[in-house]
């Protein structure tokens, strides 16, 4: 005789139940709980800008400041003539949509005036063990930042007076404070000074004791100034006057590396920065000493080269071209006459086609003025008078297609913000929008 179980004996008899694959997975695989460091770039792009006040007439030129590390992909911009009060500085840090952080010294007793900052991009280098040291409030600071894995890159953001004799007292005193600190990778900024006739035009050397102050800072730093080293013959300059005020050029803004960041240094560049500033923007990439050597590479075709008919046409005939090549190899074929040679000339031809095409596309203009500006500065027929008269009339409408260019970039993001960002789109993910919200009202349940 069968006696016929309970319900809950016969569960206790069964087996254990397997567990699903997707909890054998989660068993297998343990939780790393571990946070992972923010991947940093092995290079970075450095740059200096004096930008002459916060506002322009009546609009905040922090959110251009923003625009300009984020298309350029600056990684650290030193920033002179700030006027940025400790408040303001925190406004920034936290305005949503930002990628930058704000470091910034002000002088206390001029605070409409001076300033400096070092400003950082937050998606290439992190912000968390930042030190800084203050070593003339509003005009020098020494920020020690992390870079790759255990290294740091140490940079001194200048803002050096105007008067010589305070000028030559400011080395003095940056000397002095750095005995006992570490001595910078970088010294960038605006110097008032320069250290060699060709940086002015009309070419003229300055108070030779502030030139002997700043040269025994530099010696004691082992410093050099990387564009001149660069471009050892070349005129370029970074601050021009207006015509009203005599149209002088100097390049009193500069960056000074040290020798054994110098090989590992590229791209020194002087360009507009597209801000309303009488100041040009300096820069240079700098790589990790710890980086290997990495190559040209091949050449890829610009994807934006792929919207134009008229080269998707002749790239189509080349093609058709192609083909009737082949077809005849089937019959003739030789050494000098078969598919692999015809197919390597189309690809020859397609290659030329491409980079002709992309050198239409991109904007003649910008690269026309370029070249007519470093021609006029460098061509030794012209006076002095006349390079400084036309060079500052190019470089006025250099200044104003870039800032033409800035404020098209601009609206053109504030009408795609505007489209998408109530959508579920990569706009609205990257952060354009507040994430404040409401606060909540919390109801208690009243004693019973």
């Amino acid at each position: 005789m069968v006696t016929a179980l309970a319900g809950p004996e016969r569960a206790a008899l069964r087996p254990p139940a397997m567990p699903s694959r997707m909890d054998q997975r989660v068993m297998k695989r343990p939780r790393n709980n571990q946070q992972k460091g923010r991947k940093t770039r092995a290079n970075i792009k450095v740059a200096s800008l004096n930008m002459r006040g916060r506002w322009h007439n009546g609009a905040d030129k922090w959110p251009h400041i923003n625009q300009l590390v984020k298309e350029q992909k600056i990684g650290i911009l030193a920033l002179q003539e700030t006027h940025l009060t400790k408040e303001d500085k925190d406004t920034i840090n936290s305005t949503p949509g930002f990628r930058i952080q704000v470091i910034s010294s002000i002088d206390p007793a001029r605070t409409n005036a001076k300033g400096i900052a070092i400003v950082i991009n937050k998606k290439l280098l992190g912000t968390s063990g930042i030190k800084t040291h203050v070593l003339a409030p509003g005009r020098a600071i020494l920020t020690i930042i992390p870079w790759q894995k255990d290294s740091m890159i140490r940079v001194l953001a200048i803002y050096a007076p105007n008067d010589a004799q305070s000028n030559q007292a400011f080395w003095e005193l940056l000397q002095s404070k750095l005995r006992n600190l570490p001595r910078p990778d970088l010294m960038l900024g605006d110097f008032n000074i320069i250290e060699d006739s060709l940086d002015r035009l009309p070419p003229k050397t300055d108070n030779a004791s502030a030139s002997k102050a700043l040269h025994q800072l530099k010696a004691h730093l082992r410093l050099r100034d990387g564009w001149r080293y660069e471009n050892p013959d070349t005129l370029a300059y970074t601050f021009a006057q207006s015509a009203f005020q005599g149209g002088s050029q100097s390049r009193i803004d500069r960056i000074y590396i040290n020798d054994e960041l110098l090989p590992f240094s590229k791209d020194w560049d002087i360009s507009p920065p597209g801000i309303h500033t009488d100041h040009q923007l300096i820069s240079a990439r700098i790589s990790s000493k710890n980086m290997p050597y990495v190559g040209k590479g091949r050449w890829s075709l610009p994807l934006h080269v792929l919207k134009d008919e008229n080269l998707a046409e002749s790239i189509l005939n080349l093609g058709k071209m192609l083909q009737n090549k082949i077809d005849e190899c089937e019959d003739k074929r030789s050494d000098i006459m078969n598919p692999q040679l015809a197919f390597s000339d189309f690809k020859t031809q397609a290659i030329k086609l491409c980079r002709t095409t992309a050198k239409k596309i991109i904007p003649k203009k910008r690269n026309k003025l370029l070249t007519q500006l470093k021609t006029t500065m460098n061509d030794q027929n012209m006076s002095d008078e006349d390079k400084r008269i036309v060079g500052s009339h190019i470089q006025g409408k250099l200044n104003q297609l870039e800032i033409k260019c800035h404020d098209n970039n601009r609206n053109n993001l504030a009408t795609k913000i505007r489209l998408e960002s109530e959508s579920a789109t990569r706009t609205k993910a990257a952060g354009y929008h507040s994430r404040t919200k409401e606060p909540r009202i919390g109801y208690k349940q009243p004693n019973l």
